[in-house]
């Protein structure tokens, strides 16, 4: 473990996380946002995915995802589900 983990882990640091995730959500949230259920079918690449997520109106750009996601490195991991998004 790198000693920058170490003190993140041992300090108040460690409670931020937390903190920062519930105001994204509580700052996101508004009238009349909607849950939007996605599903991405078993065997799908990154493009379908995409295409899925920019039909259902999650994302604006498909190939600005696929960019993304193979930056990420998760272009190769794409889980079979639906998501509510």
């Amino acid at each position: 473990m790198t000693p920058f983990r170490a003190r993140l882990r041992d300090s108040r640091w460690s409670r931020l996380g937390p903190c920062l995730l519930f105001a994204l959500v509580s700052g996101c949230s508004r009238e009349g946002l909607r849950i939007e259920r996605v599903p991405i079918p078993p065997g799908s690449t990154v493009r379908v995915a995409a295409e899925s997520l920019a039909a259902h109106g999650v994302i604006t750009s498909q190939r600005w995802f696929r960019i993304r996601a193979r930056f990420a490195g998760i272009d190769r991991t794409v889980k079979a589900g639906i998501y509510a998004l």
